[in-house]
């Protein structure tokens, strides 16, 4: 174990965005997925996911830092938006110390369930998640899927119509009545630029769809909902055949849209578990005095 006193934690507020970037760039080195951000691109995540910086913190040696923990709030749900140890510093059980405080700042911030996604090929940080108090609740998958020339997607039926994300959430409420994963639930939605809603009617049934828009034509899904099983497989071929490729990140393995994506060409690519912390009284702080 590290000797403790030679490190401090500092607010993430009180660094700069470009420094808290680097420092989340840093900490994501060697990752399955290298997470490179810059100070505008965090901003905007700060933004769409209501990261809070007072609660968000570093952890430094000096004036080297160390790792970083993003923790977003609302009401009295709290979420990991980023975790990291800087490459020089790993192996020495910093991680364990970062979990632990990430638990007691969401728990003093006044929430009452923290939640995080960790990629299920990494049991270490599963492990040190589990240490912390975190419980495996669910698994949740990476579905991506791209239109093949000697594949073409099914023929589209009835008429797509592209509105606001707002519009579609008013006429699907149902759009979330499940349990969305963060980066995908309403207040995220809602806040996110560049998302497009769609409605489409077939056989007396209606089905919506809200995405946001990548280049080249892609896209990626944010929720998919129909009144019926004929409709939401009705809006995945219409959807297929206005972008050329589609995913969808953390939809839930008992999703119940799961099976027609399935059967319309998408597959699976990565997946990811769910983990979660009823928070009571905070605990102590783990910084030495």
């Amino acid at each position: 174990m590290p000797n403790l006193d030679d490190f401090t934690l500092h607010n993430a507020c009180e660094s700069s965005l470009g420094d808290l970037a680097r420092v989340f760039t840093a900490g994501y080195e060697g990752y399955p997925y290298p997470a490179s951000t810059d100070a505008f691109q965090l901003a905007r995540r700060v933004r769409e996911e209501s990261i809070a910086l007072e609660v968000s913190f570093t952890l430094r040696r000096g004036d080297q830092a160390a790792g970083l923990v993003l923790v977003a709030l609302r009401g009295d749900e709290a979420w990991c938006g980023g975790f990291g140890v800087v490459p020089a510093f790993r192996g020495q059980g910093l991680g364990s110390l970062l979990a632990r405080e990430m638990v007691r700042r969401a728990a003093s911030a006044g929430a009452r369930r923290l939640r995080l996604e960790v990629l299920a090929g990494n049991d270490r940080a599963r492990r040190t998640y589990e240490g912390a108090g975190l419980r495996t609740t669910r698994e949740v998958l990476v579905l991506t899927w791209r239109m093949l020339v000697d594949h073409p997607p099914a023929k589209p039926q009835g008429r797509l119509e592209s509105m606001s994300a707002e519009a579609a959430l008013a006429r699907s409420p149902r759009l979330f009545n499940v349990d969305a994963c963060w980066q995908r639930s309403r207040a995220s939605v809602l806040a996110r630029t560049g998302t497009e809603g769609f409605e489409l009617a077939v056989d007396g049934a209606r089905a919506w769809a809200v995405c946001v828009n990548v280049p080249n034509r892609a896209a990626r899904i944010l929720r998919l909902h129909g009144e019926t099983t004929g409709a939401t497989t009705a809006m995945i071929h219409a959807l297929q055949n206005r972008f050329v490729s589609l995913g969808i990140v953390n939809e839930p393995a008992d999703s119940p849209v799961l099976p027609l994506l399935t059967e319309a060409g998408f597959t699976n690519s990565d997946h990811q578990y769910d983990m979660v912390i009823e928070l009571g009284r905070p605990s102590p702080g783990v910084q030495p005095e």
